[in-house]
């Protein structure tokens, strides 16, 4: 059991009267109590204790809301009735601040919070609201194409501010997965990295950093990172934030790691150069490699005769050098012969779905990313008619520069 609690958000930016607009992925107002007692909310009656928010501040550019009857009051002071536990993301009763009718942007109030528990223990907290704020977005491409296998690559850091206000602090993370086969490559003094021998997440914060509405920032030395060997599309990921808010809502920024020993990230001149910025302060990139994959169909010959049972596997192999994913896989049964068996796929305990769509003879089914010399098969149980011939298809993809070998057959005979 711990101690009574209350906990709310220690700095919120609202919007300005009558905008929604502003970042995705924004923590949400936040207040949650505690008495102490380890009581559950069914087993403390609401009136066990009381939450008092009221707004300080000069000019009134902020007032209060409620929703729900446990909450009552007027603008500038609400009272709560609260059970022995509480928290505005989960109960009906709420109080939030929003920006008041004529606000400018960068005005600031405190919200002020007075707890009363059932045996007259109080607590208190404030929170620092300010209207309007900053909304950070990355300059990123949306692919790089062309990359060798294992080359490195510079990924220049460029972000700007369309919020109302000053960012104050830059927060700013990439993220290379591991899965894909590229590393981060270098370190920044004033960035974290994730313990091992392969860098794949890297948090950096510039807390002296100031960007002002409008204004556009470019980070140097770039971070950079290098390229897969063989897998041909894989991505990286890019996020800025205020660093007073730290980074949004279920973005998952590790908050340890080990200090780069590198030279700190610093502003430098942004290129004059028209960039793309990608909203909510959040960008993927692809990276395609300069190389192939030579996709190869397995087809089969059956021996049997009309009306016999036979197991066949088709399927798909890739001959290198480079690792994706074929176009697809169409299997067309031998005409006269019955699919009676074909793959299945587990969605639940005890509890299967064919793997490939059905389309009267033909099967399509999923084929997942290969890497050079894996195969894919899937395997059926057919009845089979006379002698015929059917046929396996792995479509045209852009990747392969082999397109003579994408087909191939299933014969049955005697």
């Amino acid at each position: 059991m711990t101690g009574p609690e209350l906990t709310v958000s220690k700095l919120f930016y609202l919007r300005p009267y009558g905008d929604g607009a502003g970042p995705k992925g924004k923590i949400p107002f936040h207040i949650s109590t505690s008495d102490g007692t380890g009581r559950s909310r069914a087993e403390a009656p609401l009136e066990d204790g009381r939450l008092v928010v009221s707004v300080d501040g000069p000019g009134r550019a902020v007032k209060l809301k409620t929703q729900g009857s446990r909450c009552s009051g007027d603008e500038v002071s609400v009272t709560c009735k609260l059970g022995a536990a509480y928290d505005n993301w989960l109960d009906l009763g709420r109080v939030w601040p929003v920006a008041a009718a004529g606000a400018e942007a960068g005005s600031r109030a405190k919200l002020r919070y007075r707890y009363t528990m059932a045996d007259g223990t109080v607590l208190k907290a404030v929170t620092r609201v300010v209207v309007g704020e900053p909304v950070l977005e990355v300059s990123a491409p949306r692919t790089l194409s062309g990359a060798l296998p294992g080359m490195e690559i510079d990924i220049p850091v460029t972000v700007r501010n369309t919020g109302e206000i000053t960012a104050e602090g830059l927060g700013f993370g990439l993220d290379v997965p591991g899965r894909n086969g590229s590393t981060i490559v270098g370190e920044a003094g004033n960035c974290r990295y994730q313990a091992g021998d392969a860098r794949h997440t890297a948090v950096c914060r510039l807390p002296g950093l100031r960007l002002r509405p409008g204004e556009r920032v470019t980070l140097a030395p770039a971070l950079r990172i290098r390229a897969p060997e063989s897998v041909l599309v894989s991505r990286f990921h890019q996020q800025a934030w205020p660093l007073d808010l730290g980074p949004p809502k279920d973005s998952n920024w590790p908050t340890d790691g080990e200090a780069g020993d590198g030279p700190a990230l610093t502003r430098v001149a942004t290129p004059a150069h028209e960039r793309l910025f990608h909203a909510e302060g959040d960008a993927w990139t692809e990276v395609e490699l300069a190389a192939s994959a030579d996709f190869e169909a397995i087809g089969a010959e059956i021996r049997g005769v009309p009306d016999s049972e036979h197991k066949v596997s088709v399927g798909v192999r890739n001959n290198g050098p480079g690792a994706t994913a074929p176009a697809g896989l169409k299997f067309t049964l031998p005409p006269g012969s019955t699919a009676l068996e074909q793959p299945m796929t587990a969605i639940d305990v005890a509890a299967y779905e064919p793997s490939c769509e059905q389309d009267g003879m033909t099967f399509t089914c999923p084929v997942t990313e290969l890497g050079p010399g894996k195969s894919q098969m899937f395997e059926f149980t057919l009845r089979l008619g006379g002698d015929s011939t059917g046929l396996v298809d792995v479509g045209r993809s852009r990747w392969d520069d082999k397109p003579d070998n994408d087909a191939a057959v299933v014969t049955v005979s005697p």
